[in-house]
């Protein structure tokens, strides 16, 4: 085995998922200067042995040993933090990588500025969103997470809350929402407020709200954080979201209507 050849075995074993471009960085650096055609050749190479799947246009991932790779599965959220060189998972994915999601599912969200069309592969559906145009530095409320030694970003957990309230349609729904936000234990409420405010969106101020005062003990949530988003509720009650023959009720503290089957009767008493 030549020199290049174990400078690419390298390079798999710590990349599970890479991009052409990674590949190509990592042996301009090892292999004195190879060219992107010398490394565009070896993937060619190690695709035809197995050892590597191309996923789509410049997206690889490697194939364990003993794996077909006409049917193994990559990391779903790895795959998705390559497609795009700002891809950040969001929403319903970020519930699930913060580890409080109600549900699996197989979908993946990544937000980005660029135009990502949407992808299955291995029956998951990989979704690009584009930020909210009130955000104007998509790398706020980012973080990065280590996955499988490789670094992927992901909303943090304030952002990961509101956005999901936000989009509950990129978030599996109100009910799966409520229920994945109840495994939230610690929060920087005024952050997520702040956050919440700074999108512009009356109904989402007023969903914000709603959590937070529901959770106000556990959370420790000031009432002088309650009072900032009480100033940006909509105008009349906001139906939470509109589903066939169901019934509503309104949380008259939060201008919210809510489907009958998915009211907390405790919030009746939120003041």
């Amino acid at each position: 085995m030549n020199i290049v050849s174990i400078n690419a075995n390298a390079f798999f074993s710590r990349h599970p998922v890479f991009t052409r471009d990674e590949f190509a960085a990592a042996h301009r650096d090892t292999s004195n200067g190879t060219s992107r055609r010398t490394a565009d050749a070896l993937l060619r190479y190690h695709a035809a042995q197995g050892h590597i799947a191309p996923l789509r246009r410049a997206l690889y991932a490697v194939v364990p040993d003993g794996d077909d790779s006409e049917t193994f599965r990559p990391d779903t959220y790895l795959v998705a933090s390559r497609l795009a060189p700002d891809a950040v998972l969001a929403y319903h994915t970020a519930l699930e990588v913060h580890g409080i999601a109600q549900s699996l599912m197989h979908r993946v969200t990544v937000c980005t500025r660029a135009h990502l069309r949407t992808w299955t592969f291995r029956e998951t559906t990989f979704k690009g969103v584009r930020p909210r145009r009130a955000l104007n530095d998509h790398d706020r409320h980012v973080i990065t997470m280590n996955r499988l030694g490789l670094d992927l970003r992901v909303t943090d957990l304030e952002r990961t809350v509101v956005d999901s309230l936000d989009r509950l349609d990129l978030a599996g729904g109100w009910d799966e929402v409520m229920r994945s936000l109840a495994h939230v234990r610690v929060l920087d409420a005024p952050a997520a407020a702040a956050y919440a405010l700074q999108l512009g969106v009356a109904a989402t101020a007023a969903k914000v709200g709603l959590f937070l005062h529901s959770r106000q003990d556990d959370l420790f949530v000031e009432n002088t954080t309650l009072d900032l988003l009480t100033k940006a509720l909509p105008s009349r009650p906001h139906r939470v979201e509109r589903l066939p023959e169901s019934r509503y009720k309104v949380v008259d503290r939060w201008k919210l209507s809510v489907p009958t089957e998915h009211y907390d009767p405790a919030w009746a008493e939120l003041s």
